[in-house]
């Protein structure tokens, strides 16, 4: 919300100014380019042996019984290896909002990031993060309303093959929901979609198959929810999450967070993250020890300061502490994998904030540290973010802003070192919308 009025403003003036800036975005000898052909007839169903068949246009797909598919193995990929990032760019040259370019980069072993020269074409969207299989090998992220014949919300799905080559498998998938954000099973055998409408216009979450070859095949509704908006896996076994949204299955109402058991899917717990119902709920990120979890509200119209929520998990009880406030338009939350810390991006004050965490402190788990001393310029609507848990990256966070992407890297001790801007060039055809990280 916050994010789209701000880039329409920014994208107008960049159009008007005609250049965001200087680049420094050189080709890399790993590149993909060449790579980018579309699949040019994607269909709802899978189509390895003993998938059904799915119906929909070329490159598209609508949804097919899901049947039944093929196991799939997705063992994680390993903790080093270059990875590739996506992000969209929904503006065209002209500051036109309908753009449908997908634009992939290489993050090497050493944290740099270069440019591939690969572009691809899926569907418009502003923002999200692309939810990756284990593998790394399919990543799906939501995308708007376009116009005729893509005027309904829609998924779309990149795939790479071992070399890190592109393509895209689905450009348009469609079923029976208007997806918000898709969160990956852990097996990576499926994916999660939530549906923020209300429950009589289909709010829910839903699960949709992922074939061998990442074509995507709709299970169906998994649970009803009202206004369900992000969710995130709890740590340990067995698999467990919380879920932002006013309801879920038959649990009380006018909630803001709940506690879900996952090996059989149910409401365990449920509680009001903030004093009032004047949230909107923007991000949600769970700290690795899985005993707290931070919860934003970035809402522009309920006359109350933002302000980013603290829940607290105990068992099967889910309660919640005073949120933290003002912290204006929280747009995203990551945790650090060192469980000392957490980094909120305010995008309206174009600002990174780190939070400290320290679990022992039963009253306070959270307060504000010291400020980030950037390298360069301050940040430009900072959004969309992503963390690396694993490996010589470990820590490592990309954050999207409105002309490139930002890296910081959160440190053993609880602090966070900023190595500044890695800018893409151009206008506002360049401006930077969501974020995918290979795992």
């Amino acid at each position: 919300m916050a994010r789209t009025s701000g880039w329409v403003a920014v994208a107008g003036m960049l159009a008007a100014a005609g250049t965001l800036g200087a680049a420094g975005c050189s080709g890399d000898d790993g590149s993909v380019s060449g790579t980018t052909s579309a699949s040019s007839g994607g269909t709802g169903g899978s189509t390895e042996p003993g998938g059904s068949g799915g119906t929909g246009g070329a490159g598209g797909g609508s949804a097919g019984a899901a049947g039944e598919l093929p196991y799939c193995p997705r063992p994680a990929a390993a903790d080093n290896h270059v990875r590739k990032v996506v992000v969209s760019h929904p503006f065209d040259a002209s500051g036109g909002d309908s753009d449908t370019r997908y634009e992939i980069f290489d993050l090497s072993e050493s944290g740099t990031l270069s440019a591939t020269g690969v572009e691809v074409n899926m569907g418009h969207t502003h923002s999200g993060v692309m939810a990756f299989t284990p593998d790394g090998k399919v990543g799906i992220i939501a995308q708007d309303m376009e116009a005729p014949p893509h005027d309904v919300a829609s998924l779309g799905v990149l795939g790479f093959d071992a070399n890190g080559n592109a393509t895209v498998v689905q450009d348009h998938f469609t079923a029976d929901f208007f997806p918000g954000q898709v969160v990956m099973d852990p097996s990576g055998q499926r994916a999660y979609v939530l549906d923020g409408n209300w429950r009589n216009n289909g709010g829910g979450v839903y699960s949709v198959r992922i074939g061998c070859d990442g074509t995507l095949v709709s299970e169906g509704m998994v649970f009803a929810s009202k206004l369900a908006s992000r969710m995130v896996w709890l740590p340990g076994e067995p698999l467990g999450a919380l879920l932002a949204a006013h309801d879920a299955f038959d649990s009380p109402q006018d909630l803001d967070a709940h506690l879900l058991g996952w090996d059989k899917p149910a409401w365990i717990a449920g509680t009001d993250a903030f004093p009032d119902d004047n949230a909107i709920i923007s991000a949600l990120a769970v700290m690795p020890d899985g005993q707290y979890a931070l919860i934003g509200d970035n809402s522009e119209f309920s006359g109350v300061d933002n302000r980013v929520g603290i829940l607290h998990v105990s068992g099967n009880a889910l309660s919640s502490l005073a949120p933290l406030t003002p912290i204006n338009d929280p747009f995203a939350i990551v945790a650090s994998p060192y469980d000392n810390a957490a980094l909120v991006a305010s995008g309206y004050d174009n600002a990174l904030i780190l939070l400290s965490y320290n679990p022992s402190n039963a009253l306070a788990p959270f307060a504000k540290a010291a400020a980030i001393s950037y390298q360069g310029a301050d940040p430009q609507l900072p959004g969309d973010a992503a963390v690396i848990d694993r490996g010589s990256l470990k820590g490592l966070v990309l954050v999207t802003e409105v002309s490139g992407i930002r890296t910081l890297t959160f440190q053993a001790n609880g602090t966070i070192v900023d190595h500044g801007l890695w800018p893409v060039s151009g206008g506002s055809e360049s401006i930077v919308g969501m974020i995918g990280l290979q795992p």
